[in-house]
């Protein structure tokens, strides 16, 4: 029977621990390392932008929500004027605390689709975005009015009655376009189609 020294089995259980934490580290780093792709269902949606890494990026609901209204119309002060991708978040959060009239924004808020509560009204940039990714995701309204689609990007400040007011939301027809161009800036007053969005 082989005896081993004291100094031996302490060697050994040290060999043990090192081998243990190190494959640890290389299970993290798997993790860590893990990468998305466009079209690709993620965390109750689909992955609609990627950032360079392609690790973190922004998801679009399979669906549309009740068709609803941006409100606040006529506010003389902005509230969600940024239009590009990233800035829907900050949009929806601005007419949350500016606005006591804002049915789009609040479908938003109140949605929770597998266990995710963090859905916002897209900015125009985002919903363009969406668009030209439309094949992977589809469920879009091919209807007269509701092809157009609400951002939470108020369009520019017109006078109206001698004052200065924000009173149009830019949207994004998904069906046809004007010379090229799809962007149109409605009234918030029209209630147009919803497609929520979240970010990963």
């Amino acid at each position: 029977m082989k005896v081993y020294s004291k100094q031996v089995v302490k060697m050994s259980i040290l060999l043990f621990v090192l081998s243990l934490f190190v494959n640890c580290q290389k299970n993290d780093d798997t993790i860590t390392e893990k990468t998305f792709e466009i079209g690709q269902k993620h965390e109750g949606g689909i992955i609609f932008y990627l950032d360079e890494s392609k690790k973190h990026g922004l998801i679009a609901l399979e669906f549309d929500l009740t068709p609803s209204k941006y409100g606040c119309w006529g506010n003389i002060h902005p509230m969600g004027t940024d239009t590009g991708i990233g800035a829907g978040k900050t949009n929806m959060d601005s007419i949350l605390a500016n606005c006591n009239d804002a049915p789009a924004v609040l479908q938003c808020l109140e949605l929770e689709i597998n266990g995710h509560n963090d859905w916002f009204l897209p900015s125009i940039d985002e919903l363009e975005q969406i668009y030209t990714m439309k094949e992977h995701m589809g469920n879009f309204s091919t209807d007269e009015v509701l092809r157009k689609y609400l951002s939470s990007s108020e369009a520019p400040a017109e006078i109206y009655q001698g004052e200065m007011i924000y009173w149009k939301a830019w949207t994004y027809n998904f069906l046809s376009s004007h010379d090229g161009n799809r962007k149109e800036a409605i009234s918030k007053s029209y209630p147009l189609s919803i497609r929520p969005i979240r970010s990963f």
